[in-house]
C-alpha cells in the first residue's frame, strides 16, 4: 500500500471512530508498550493472520473464564535497553535491576498461570514458551533491594559485615561523646550536651567564646556563629575507621550490582524474547478483557465474499440504549442503499458495518450475539461533514475529494461506505452522481452500502440486480424513530408527517404534496403500503414468538419436575440397592463366622449335629437371599455364558453381583454355591464371569474376612483415574468400611489441576453413607488428600 493509499484508509478508519475502539481495549492494558501498540494497531490485511488473531484471543477468553485473574505486572517501558546495557557488561542501577527482576517474576507467573490450565491452548502455546523464570535469580534480587536506593544488610555477607562493624564503631563513638559531654568541666563550654554529625563524622556543638576548653578539629560554624561543632581528638581515629568502612561498603555494593548485571548479562537474549512475549500477551489478554466486559463474540471467517451479523451494536454506544442490528450482505447482493427519515440510525448502521469489520480484521471480538464475516482487504468510509475553510472548499467539493480518492485505490477486496452520497448540490444531479458512483465500485467488484434520501436511488435499488433496499422503521404514532433496521425495504424520509406534528400550516402540507410528481406519489403510497403489511406481519411474528418462548418455559418446567422426580426414583433405589448388598454381605461374614467356630467344635460335636447346623446356616442364607430377591435386590447383567451350562462351571450371579459355581442343573433352575452359600436360581439371572482382581494368597480366605477392624483399609488411592472409574471404588471402598465399622476415611487423589478432587467432593457430598469431608491438614497431605467422616 502506497503512503498515499495509507493515509486515506487511516482518514477512512478515523472517520469510522476505530481508535476510539482501540482506546477502549488499550485501557485494559497492564504495560505501557503493550497499550501504545494497541493503540496503534492497523487492521490486517489479509484472512489468515486475522484468524490467528481471532483465535488467540478466543483461547485468552476462555482461559480468563476459568481464571480470572491474569498475573501480568506492569513492567518498565524501557527494560529492553536495561537488558541491553546489561548485555554490553554496563553495570546496573537498583531502578534497572529491579525491572529486570520484575521480568523474571512475571515469567514465574504467567508460566504458573499457564501450566493450571485444564485444556489445551495451541494459539498461546508459542507465546508462553518464549516466557523465561529464573527463581534464584529473581529471589537474589529482590532480597537485595529494599527500595530502589536502600541495599539490604543481607545482600551478601560481606555487606553484613560491615554494616555491622560500621554500627558497633559509631555506638562506640557515641558512647564516648556522651560520657564525654556529661564531664561538668567540658558541659560548661557546650551550646548543648548533644553529640551531632557533620559531614558524616560524630561532632559536639562548643560555644564559640569556650573554644579552647574543647580540643579537636572544627568542621562547621553555626549561621550566627556562636557555635562552633568540633570534632574531639579522641575520637578522630573513630571516625576515619567509620570513613574506612564506608568505602568498603560503597565498594562492596559496586560489586553486588556488577554481578548481578552479569548474572542479566548471561541470560540477556532470552529476557528479550521473554519481554516482547509477555507484551504481546499483555495485548491479547487485553482484548479479551474488552471482548467479556462488552459480551462480543468471535466471528466465523469466511472464504466467500459474505457478511452476516446477528443483533450488531456499535461499540461507542452503550448496550442498554443501542437498538441491535441484523445485517446481511453477499449471496448475490453486493450493494446496499438505505434510506429513512434523519436521525433515525443510518448513519450508525454504517458506522456498525465497518466498525465490527474493521474489529475482526485487527483481532478483535465483534459485539454482536453472532458473526460470519469476510475479510475485506480494506474499508473506506466518506462519513461527516468535511467542510474545509482553510481549503475553500464546501461540504460536497470535500466529499467529492474523497470519492473520488476512494474510486481510485478502491477494488473487489474494498468495502465502501457512504453517507448521504450525492447529497449538497442540485437533488437531480446529485441522485445520477451516486448511482454512477455506485455503478462505478460495483464495476470494481467492492461491496457498497449508502446511506440517501433520494428516491432515485430507492427506484435504483429496486431495478438493478444484486442491490437491495434497506430501511429504518418509523413510528407514525408518536413520529419518532424506532431504530430497527429492516432489510429489503425502502424507506420513506416521512417530511410531510413530521412538517405536520411541527405545526406547519396544513395548507402548506397539501400544496407541497401536489407539487410531487405522478411516480413520486405512486412510489410513496406503493411504500406506505409495504409498510403497513409489514407492521402487521411484525406485530403476528412478535405474538407467535412470545407463544413459542412461554410453551418453552413450560415444556421446560415440566422436563425439570420429571427429571426431579426420576432423580428421587434412582435414590430410593440406590440406597435399597446399597442396603441389600449391606445385609447380603452381614449375613455371609456371620454364616463364615458360624461355620468356622463349627469346624473348631467339630470334634466335641456328632457329625450329624454338625450337618444339621451347617445345613441351617447355608438355608437361612438362601431365604434371606430370596427375601431380598423379592425386595428388589441389585441385579447387574453382563456378558451372556458361552456354550452350555455344566456343574463346576464357573459363573456371575447378577443378583448378588457375585461369582459362584454351578452344583446342579433341575430344567431351568441351577442350583450355584456362592461364597459358601446355596441356592437355586433361574438360568436367565447367570452371565459369564468377570475379570476379578487379583488377589495375594495368604492361606484361609474366610480367616482374612474375619480380620478385626484394627487391619481394615482405611485408605484409598485413585490417583491417575478418571472420575467416573473413582466414583466406582470410592463406592466400594465406602460399603467395605462401613461393613468394618470404620469412622474416618482417608482418599488420596492428589493435587495435579484439581479436576479430580472436585468430582470426588461432588460425590462425596450425595453419598449416604458419608456424613462429612474435609481436606488434609498440614502434614496429613494437605489438599492432595480427603477425609471423610461416616455415618454411624
Amino acid at each position: 500500500m502506497s503512503n498515499r493509499n495509507l493515509f486515506y484508509y487511516k482518514k477512512s478508519l478515523a472517520a469510522l471512530e476505530y481508535f476510539k475502539v482501540l482506546e477502549l481495549a488499550a485501557a485494559r492494558c497492564v504495560t505501557e508498550e503493550a497499550g501504545r501498540r494497541l493503540r496503534e494497531l492497523l487492521p490486517l490485511f489479509d484472512a489468515p493472520c486475522a484468524g490467528l488473531q481471532l483465535q488467540q484471543t478466543e483461547a485468552a477468553m476462555r482461559l480468563l473464564e476459568c481464571q480470572p485473574r491474569f498475573p501480568l505486572r506492569s513492567l518498565a517501558e524501557n527494560l529492553p535497553l536495561y537488558i541491553s546495557k546489561a548485555g554490553k557488561g554496563i553495570a546496573l542501577g537498583g531502578a534497572e535491576l529491579l525491572a529486570a527482576g520484575a521480568l523474571l517474576k512475571t515469567g514465574q507467573d504467567l508460566l504458573r498461570y499457564y501450566h493450571d490450565k485444564n485444556f489445551e491452548t495451541p494459539a498461546l502455546d508459542p507465546f508462553f514458551a518464549q516466557l523465561y523464570e529464573d527463581r534464584a535469580l529473581y529471589e537474589r534480587i529482590d532480597r537485595t533491594f529494599l527500595t530502589e536506593e536502600l541495599i539490604a544488610d543481607d545482600a551478601s555477607p560481606q555487606l553484613a559485615s560491615i554494616r555491622r562493624r560500621m554500627a558497633a564503631t559509631a555506638n562506640g563513638i557515641k558512647t564516648q561523646l556522651e560520657k564525654y559531654i556529661r564531664t561538668p568541666e567540658v558541659a560548661k563550654s557546650l551550646q548543648e550536651p548533644i553529640v551531632t554529625l557533620r559531614y558524616d563524622r560524630y561532632v559536639v556543638p562548643v560555644r564559640a567564646d569556650n573554644r579552647g576548653e574543647v580540643k579537636g578539629l572544627l568542621h562547621d560554624t553555626s549561621n550566627s556563629g556562636g557555635t562552633l561543632f568540633i570534632e574531639p581528638f579522641f575520637v578522630v581515629e573513630g571516625n576515619n575507621q567509620i570513613r574506612k568502612l564506608e568505602a568498603e561498603e560503597k565498594a562492596e555494593i559496586a560489586r553486588i550490582f556488577e554481578e548481578l548485571t552479569e548474572n542479566i548479562c548471561a541470560i540477556a537474549q532470552p529476557l528479550l524474547v521473554s519481554y516482547r512475549a509477555a507484551v504481546a500477551l499483555d495485548m491479547i489478554f487485553a482484548k479479551a478483557k474488552y471482548a467479556g466486559d462488552e459480551n462480543c463474540c468471535i466471528p466465523q471467517l469466511c472464504s466467500e465474499r459474505l457478511i452476516d451479523i446477528r443483533n450488531a451494536r456499535h461499540p461507542l454506544i452503550a448496550k442498554e440504549t443501542m437498538v441491535p442490528l441484523n445485517i446481511e450482505m453477499g449471496n448475490g447482493i453486493d450493494t446496499v442503499v438505505i434510506t429513512g427519515p434523519n436521525t433515525g440510525g443510518k448513519t450508525v448502521f454504517l458506522k456498525t458495518l465497518g466498525l465490527l469489520s474493521l474489529m475482526a480484521k485487527a483481532g478483535l471480538p465483534v459485539p454482536a450475539d453472532e458473526a460470519r464475516l469476510y475479510i475485506f482487504e480494506r474499508v473506506y468510509a466518506d462519513i461527516g461533514d468535511e467542510q474545509s475553510i482553510e481549503q475553500s472548499l464546501s461540504t460536497f467539493s470535500s466529499h467529492l475529494k474523497n470519492i473520488r480518492n476512494i474510486m481510485q485505490y478502491s477494488s473487489r477486496e474494498c468495502l465502501v461506505l457512504f453517507d448521504e452520497l450525492g447529497n449538497g448540490t442540485d437533488p437531480v444531479e446529485g441522485a445520477a452522481l451516486a448511482e454512477s458512483v455506485i455503478e462505478h465500485l460495483r464495476g470494481q467488484g467492492a461491496f457498497v452500502a449508502a446511506t440517501t434520501h433520494y428516491s432515485e436511488l430507492k427506484t435504483y435499488a429496486l431495478s438493478h440486480e444484486g442491490v437491495q433496499n434497506a430501511s429504518f422503521a418509523f413510528n407514525l404514532d408518536t413520529l419518532s424513530p424506532t431504530y430497527r433496521l429492516q432489510m429489503g425495504i425502502p424507506g420513506k424520509s416521512y417530511a410531510f408527517e413530521i412538517s405536520r406534528h411541527l405545526g406547519l400550516p396544513e395548507a402548506v402540507i397539501r400544496d407541497a404534496q401536489g407539487r410531487i410528481g405522478a411516480a413520486d406519489r405512486n412510489l410513496e403510497q406503493v411504500l406506505d403500503r409495504l409498510q403497513q403489511e409489514k407492521n402487521r406481519y411484525e406485530d403476528r411474528l412478535q405474538a407467535l414468538q412470545a407463544e413459542r418462548l412461554a410453551l418453552g418455559r413450560e415444556r421446560e418446567a415440566l422436563a425439570a419436575e420429571r427429571k426431579k422426580l426420576l432423580a428421587g426414583a434412582d435414590r430410593d433405589v440406590a440406597d435399597a440397592q446399597r442396603k441389600a448388598r449391606l445385609l447380603v454381605e452381614n449375613a455371609r461374614r456371620q454364616s463364615e463366622l458360624f461355620l468356622s467356630q463349627l469346624r473348631e467344635k467339630q470334634n466335641q460335636l456328632d457329625k450329624a449335629t454338625v450337618q444339621a447346623l451347617k445345613s441351617g446356616v447355608k438355608s437361612g442364607g438362601a431365604k434371606l437371599l430370596d427375601q431380598l430377591g423379592a425386595e428388589g435386590a441389585p441385579t447387574r447383567e453382563g456378558q451372556p455364558v458361552r456354550g452350555p451350562l455344566k456343574p463346576g462351571m464357573r459363573v456371575y450371579v447378577g443378583k448378588m453381583n457375585r461369582h459362584g459355581t454351578i452344583l446342579a442343573l433341575a430344567g431351568e433352575q441351577v442350583q450355584v454355591d456362592c461364597g459358601g452359600i446355596r441356592l437355586k436360581i433361574s438360568q436367565k439371572e447367570l452371565f459369564a464371569p468377570k475379570e476379578e482382581p487379583q488377589k495375594e494368597k495368604t492361606g484361609s480366605t474366610r480367616i482374612q474376612r474375619m480380620e478385626s477392624r484394627a487391619t481394615a483399609k482405611t485408605e484409598l488411592d485413585i490417583r491417575g483415574e478418571t472420575i467416573a472409574d473413582a466414583e466406582e471404588r470410592i463406592d466400594r471402598f465406602l460399603d467395605q468400611a462401613l461393613l468394618d465399622h470404620l469412622h474416618t476415611v482417608t482418599i488420596i487423589h492428589g493435587k495435579g489441576t484439581g479436576a479430580l478432587r472436585a468430582g470426588v467432593h461432588a460425590f462425596l457430598k450425595t453419598h449416604p453413607l458419608v456424613k462429612s469431608f474435609r481436606l488434609g491438614a498440614y502434614g496429613e497431605g494437605d489438599a492432595g488428600i480427603t477425609v471423610a467422616e461416616l455415618k454411624d
